[in-house]
């Protein structure tokens, strides 16, 4: 694997190497970008480990919630209230 990290970096800073300044700006940029998002996906996710009450996955809520009658909003501030 730290074989094939390095065959990449190295194929990225050779394409880095041929680009405009305008557009390696671009990459600087979007490299930016996503240390921005994953500093901000990085956050949320601590608050939402640090939230109490049971931990259920993803398409076990979707199932739970499905299948509640009448309106969801309604259903979320029922179970929120329950977790106190």
């Amino acid at each position: 694997m730290k074989a094939d990290l390095k065959t990449s970096r190295e194929k990225i800073l050779k394409k880095i190497n041929n680009l405009s300044d305008e557009e390696a700006v671009e990459v600087v940029d979007f490299i930016e970008f996503i240390r921005r998002r994953r500093r901000k996906e990085g956050g949320l996710l601590e608050v939402l480990n640090q939230v109490p009450g049971p931990r259920i996955g993803l398409l076990a809520l979707r199932d739970r919630l499905s299948k509640i009658p009448g309106r969801m909003s309604e259903a979320v501030r029922e179970l929120r209230d329950e977790r106190g």
